[in-house]
C-alpha cells in the first residue's frame, strides 16, 4: 500500500521525516539527560561496560538492543512544535500503523523507527540516493555527511551523520520489503566511527527474509510486457495546449482542457490547508488543467518554485508532488515503468492501481530545476499500460529550455 505517508517517506521528505527519523527537534539538543555515560563535553565513550537491554517486536519483524535502559514507546507528534505541521502530520498517522521507540543514556538519545513503506518497483539503492538528497531538508540547518552502503541481516541500509552548531545526528536505515526501519542517535558527541553507535546499529536485525540478491533490479520494463513507447499508433485529434501561469507545452486528446482546481480532489480539509499554507509561504506558483476523452480523464498539474534552484527545488517540488498524490490517491499500489534521474532533473513514470478495485492511473513525474510536472491518466483497472493515446501524453511534454539553469 501506497498511502500519502507512505508516498511522503518514500521521496524521504516533508512529514514523513517525522515519522521515519524521529522530529527535528528533541531534548537531547538543548540538555543533557541525568544518567547514563558521558555528558557534554567528556569524552565520548566506549563500548566496554555497556548493558545492552533487548528489544524485540514481532509484528513490526525486528530485534534491537538499547544502550543500558529499556526501550519506551513515544510520540512523533509531540516533538513537532508548529501546530499546523503537527494536525497535518496526525491525518497522516491516522491511517498508518507504525513503531516508534526511544530511550535516553546521558547526553543522547537513542531511537528506532518502523514505518511501512512499499517501494512499488524501486531499487533500494535509488531509495537510499534519494534519501541522502532529502536529509537537508528534513532538518533544517544540519548539514547531512552520506555514510557507507552496506547490509543489515541481508537488508540493503545506509548509515548518515547529520551536524550542527555542536550537535549531530547519526542515522542507519535498513530497506525492506514492505517495512522500513530508522535508526537514530542524537547528542554533541556523536560520530559514525562512536563505537557505541555501532554497537546500537549492530545489534538491530529485521527478522524479515533478505533479498535473494543485493543487486538491484532495472526499473526499466521488459519490452514484450511494458515498452517505454507504444507499439501502436494513438489516433484521434490531438490539441496543442500551452500553461498559463507555469511555462510547458503538450498534447491533450479531443477537447481543449479546462482549468481545475489544484486541490478539487483532496477530500482532507487538513491536508488541503497545509498544502495551501506552505507552498504560498514557500513562493510556490501552480496550476492544473483537465480534460476527459473515451472514458480517460487527463491531468497536468504544473509547479514552479521562485526560491529554490538545482537540487533543492528538485528535492522541495518532489516533496510537494507526493503529498498531493498521496492526499488525493490513497492507498494505491504502485508500479514502476520507466526511471530516469539526475542531481537536478527526475524523470519517472509509474502506474497505481486503487487497493479499493476502483481504478488505476498512470502517473508522468517530471522534475527540471525549478519546473515540475505530475502528469496523470485516470481509469478503470483495466486501463492498458501499452494504450498508445496514455504514451502519446505523455511523451508530448515539453519544458522550458532552461529549467536547468547552468550552476
Amino acid at each position: 500500500m501506497i498511502g500519502l505517508a507512505s508516498v511522503i517517506a518514500l521521496a524521504g521528505l516533508g512529514a514523513g521525516a517525522y515519522f521515519l527519523f524521529g522530529g527535528k527537534k528533541s531534548s537531547t539538543d538543548t540538555a543533557p539527560v541525568a544518567g547514563g555515560q558521558a555528558l557534554i563535553g567528556q569524552a565520548p565513550p566506549t563500548d566496554a561496560g555497556i548493558n545492552w537491554v533487548p528489544a524485540e517486536d514481532t509484528d513490526f519483524a525486528f530485534k534491537a538492543a538499547f544502550p543500558n535502559l529499556a526501550a519506551t514507546p513515544y510520540n512523533p507528534l509531540d516533538e513537532i512544535a508548529d501546530p499546523k505541521k503537527r494536525d497535518f502530520a496526525a491525518s497522516v498517522m491516522k491511517s498508518m500503523k507504525a513503531k516508534y521507540l526511544q530511550t535516553r543514556d546521558g547526553n543522547r538519545r537513542y531511537i528506532i523507527n518502523a514505518v511501512p513503506l512499499e517501494l512499488g518497483g524501486m531499487p533500494p539503492k535509488v531509495y537510499l540516493e534519494r534519501l541522502g538528497s532529502g536529509l537537508s531538508l528534513m532538518y533544517e540547518g544540519f548539514t547531512p555527511e552520506p555514510g557507507p552502503v552496506g547490509e543489515s541481516a541481508g537488508h540493503p541500509c545506509q548509515d548518515f551523520l547529520l551536524k550542527a552548531d555542536g550537535k549531530a545526528k547519526a542515522l542507519r536505515v535498513v530497506v525492506t520489503t514492505g517495512l522500513n526501519y530508522t535508526l537514530v542517535v542524537e547528542g554533541s558527541d556523536v560520530s559514525l566511527a562512536d563505537p557505541i553507535v555501532k554497537g546500537f546499529f549492530e545489534h538491530f536485525a529485521s527478522t524479515k527474509a533478505a533479498p535473494a540478491s543485493m543487486t538491484p533490479k532495472s526499473t526499466e520494463p521488459a519490452p514484450t510486457t511494458k515498452p517505454k513507447t507504444p507499439t501502436a499508433t494513438a489516433v484521434g485529434e490531438w490539441k496543442p495546449f500551452s500553461g498559463s501561469t507555469v511555462k510547458f507545452d503538450m498534447l491533450f486528446p479531443g477537447d481543449t482542457p479546462t482549468t481545475v482546481g489544484t486541490f478539487d480532489r483532496v477530500t482532507n480539509s487538513t491536508q488541503r490547508n497545509y498544502m495551501e499554507t506552505t507552498w504560498s509561504k514557500e513562493q510556490v506558483t501552480y496550476e492544473s488543467f483537465e480534460a476527459n476523452q473515451g472514458g480517460l480523464k487527463f491531468t497536468i498539474t504544473a509547479f514552479f518554485d521562485g526560491k529554490l534552484k538545482h537540487i533543492s527545488a528538485s528535492n522541495a517540488q518532489g516533496k510537494r508532488i507526493t503529498m498531493l498524490q498521496g492526499a488525493i490517491y490513497d492507498k494505491a499500489v504502485r508500479h514502476v515503468f520507466r526511471t530516469n534521474h539526475g542531481n537536478d532533473f527526475h524523470d519517472e513514470v509509474y502506474s497505481l492501481t486503487m487497493k479499493s478495485g476502483t481504478g488505476k492511473v498512470i502517473v508522468r513525474e517530471v522534475r527540471a530545476g525549478s519546473y515540475s510536472y505530475f502528469l496523470r491518466i485516470e481509469g478503470t483497472t483495466s486501463l492498458n499500460d501499452e494504450d498508445p493515446t496514455v504514451w502519446k501524453f505523455m511523451n508530448s511534454l515539453k519544458w522550458p529550455a532552461d529549467a536547468i539553469e547552468k550552476k
